[in-house]
């Protein structure tokens, strides 16, 4: 009687194991660690911090009329177009990459990938300074390109990933896609920030815009002004307003506080266990605010103070302002005039 097994069947069975092997060995691609337009990279500097692309576009920004009860200056609708891509990272700066550039960890929550909270609006400034000299000398930033926070419209583009929902999932939003504070008896259980990536990503890939730390953002907090505006940012001088802008909400927001339209702020030197902050890569803006200098400044004095050896030597601190600061419900003070600067090619 003739065998019926195949003669092939071990050759198979071997090659399968080698093709194991190369794939433990080495099968994971290997990421960029220099930006290139239209690709994602990771920073070396900072554990390989993730950074995905954005593409220009327009978008409608804010929320529709009856979307939430608020102030029709808060969240007033509009068509923005955002002239020139930028990168943005796929989560927050989570402990362990504040710990690599700061030296110290603030937060209260504890976790190395966890959210960094307890930083302030300037702590979050510094970081991004200190973070450019690293990866500047490292000869890994485009000419005129720059590490800071990403601008309100930036953020919100990428959160809405193209939908115009009260959410990036939809108009509503479940304790399974984001860490928010909620009526329910498992919402009320989850006090804290979650790891960064638990929960599912938008449609461009960024995780965690909706909850676990509200986001700090470039601008001051201020009215939108405009119907069709291209590339906004709001009141770059702060002088209406000394509030700093944060969007996304919480681990202990309600859930109409994280809607993509949602606005909210806080003191630039303020901070508390539910403010984290995103990275962007972006086109440097027009230097010379007096009020953002002043305040970054101020808080380098005094972190040096306590962290003498993590901070390099900076300069004077800016005069303040000239004239006092408009009132919140009055109109905003004049600009001081800045020198324009010609945009550079990455």
């Amino acid at each position: 009687m003739k065998s019926t097994a195949d003669p092939y069947s071990f050759l198979r069975f071997i090659l399968f194991g080698f093709a194991l092997f190369l794939v433990s060995c080495g099968g994971e691609e290997e990421q960029d660690t220099s930006p290139v337009a239209g690709k994602p990279f990771v920073i070396p500097s900072v554990g390989n911090l993730e950074m995905l692309w954005c593409p220009p576009g327009t978008f409608r920004m804010g929320g529709p009329e009856g979307e939430v009860k608020t102030l029709s200056f808060d969240e007033h609708r509009r068509t923005v177009t955002l002239t020139n891509g930028f990168w943005l990272g796929k989560h927050e700066v989570t402990q362990a990459q504040w710990e690599k550039v700061m030296g110290r960890n603030p937060s209260l929550f504890k976790g190395p990938n966890h959210p960094v909270e307890q930083v302030s609006w300037v702590e979050a400034m510094v970081f991004c300074d200190e973070l450019m000299k690293l990866e500047r000398a490292a000869g890994r930033v485009p000419e005129g390109w720059v590490y800071q926070l990403p601008s309100e419209a930036q953020w919100e583009y990428a959160c809405r990933a193209g939908t115009q929902t009260k959410y990036a999932f939809g108009d509503k939003l479940t304790l399974k896609q984001a860490r928010f504070e909620s009526d329910s008896f498992l919402g009320k259980l989850r006090i804290g920030t979650a790891e960064v990536g638990q929960y599912p990503a938008n449609a461009w890939g960024f995780h965690d815009m909706h909850g676990n730390v509200a986001e700090w953002c470039w601008e001051f907090y201020d009215r939108y002004i405009g119907d069709v505006v291209t590339d906004p940012l709001e009141n770059r001088l702060g002088y209406s307003r000394p509030l700093s802008i944060l969007r996304g909400g919480g681990w202990d927001y309600k859930r109409s506080k994280l809607r993509s339209a949602a606005r909210g702020g806080h003191y630039p030197s303020m901070s508390d266990e539910s403010m984290g902050f995103r990275l962007s890569l972006s086109r440097e803006r027009e230097q010379g605010d007096k009020a953002v200098e002043q305040a970054r400044s101020e808080f380098q004095l005094r972190f040096r103070s306590t962290y003498p050896d993590l901070v390099p030597p900076i300069q004077t601190p800016l005069s303040p302002p000239d004239g006092p600061p408009a009132p919140l419900d009055g109109p905003p003070a004049p600009p001081v005039p800045l020198v324009p600067t010609a945009p550079s090619s990455p």
